[in-house]
């Protein structure tokens, strides 16, 4: 019978093979330091990790057998003994990896084991649903692109731009994995989100649990639990969500924390029927935090341009253009 470990075994498992193999980097430093300081029994299961491979990894020394063996005897049986260690040490290694099948990189099916290949894509200003072949669901936001590879063997997307939202029909013989970036995500429950920023990935999940990995570190997101990273920056701790907060693009409702104004339009530009220009660049690094819907972006463009430098117009197109109020405004 295949033992089953918890997830803290198996986190303390790979940082135990990763501080003994002498390729740690400075990012695989401070995320062990952040992952053993995130509670007790992560410390604790490390230390009982340790406590096995010091017995079984090291060999007792010279100093320690018999004196009364002849040299060439003790040569003989120092080398028994230090090979059977090794070979006890390698079966450590192979035992703790075969303990954690969710550290393996996710590998797309080959051209044999394709069963169905398509690209998902929607316009601008329109939020669509899709049903995959295997019967699980996504929701694209506008303006989004997913890549979608179905397999024999396991299941394969790739959020090129935008948000998804994934209802997935649980299967464990076919994994569901989602590439968004440098992040990797593998679905161990039904329904999450993934978005992809100019800041970063944003992953929020509603139900179950996911599996998210980048730069060689990975966290567990659970119900009403998010993280958003960027690119070669440690990957945060999760953190609680309200679920109100989940997929709110589905009904073009937005919310931003310290976003800079140029992100914000970035993808309101996606949703909005006509464009929004920043005339003025040195306006795009403007921090903006609210929450809002769709239809009421003029009334929050009035209240950023009393707090803000800069004033609002919209041309004979109907598009937006934002300037700084000592700009000449031109039409």
């Amino acid at each position: 019978m295949k033992k089953v470990t918890s997830d803290t075994e198996q986190q303390s498992l790979f940082w135990l093979i990763k501080t003994n193999s002498g390729r740690l980097s400075e990012a695989d430093i401070q995320n062990f330091k952040i992952w053993l300081k995130a509670s007790d029994d992560n410390h604790k299961a490390f230390r009982k990790a340790s406590l096995l491979w010091r017995t079984l990894a090291y060999a007792p020394t010279l100093s320690e057998q018999p004196k009364l063996l002849e040299p060439e005897k003790k040569l003989r049986k120092k080398r028994q003994i230090n090979s059977w260690y090794a070979v006890a040490a390698s079966l450590v290694i192979c035992m703790f990896i075969t303990l954690m099948p969710e550290l393996e990189q996710p590998t797309a099916p080959s051209e044999a084991e394709i069963v169905s290949t398509l690209e998902l894509r929607t316009a601008k200003d329109e939020i669509r649903q899709f049903t995959l072949l295997d019967g699980s669901k996504v929701w694209l936001g506008a303006g989004s692109r997913l890549l979608v590879k179905l397999g024999s063997s396991s299941r394969h997307t790739q959020l090129l731009i935008g948000e998804a939202m994934f209802d997935i029909n649980p299967n464990p013989q076919l994994p569901f994995y989602v590439q968004a970036g440098d992040a990797d995500i593998k679905v161990l429950g039904t329904i999450f989100e993934v978005q992809k920023r100019n800041s970063g990935i944003l992953v929020k999940v509603a139900k179950g649990k996911v599996r998210v990995a980048a730069q060689n570190q990975y966290r567990y997101l659970e119900m009403n639990e998010s993280i958003h990273f960027e690119k070669n920056k440690v990957l945060p701790l999760p953190s609680k969500i309200n679920p109100e907060s989940f997929a709110q693009w589905r009904s073009k409702r937005f919310h931003f924390v310290n976003t800079q104004l140029k992100d914000v339009l970035h993808k309101l530009n996606r949703y909005y029927k006509s464009i929004i220009y920043i005339d003025d660049p040195s306006l795009g690094d403007i921090p903006i935090t609210a929450a809002f819907q769709l239809n009421q972006l003029e009334q929050l463009l009035n209240s950023l341009s009393s707090i803000h430098n800069f004033s609002w117009h919209k041309d004979v197109y109907g598009n937006i253009h934002i300037k700084t109020n000592e700009s000449e405004i031109s039409f």
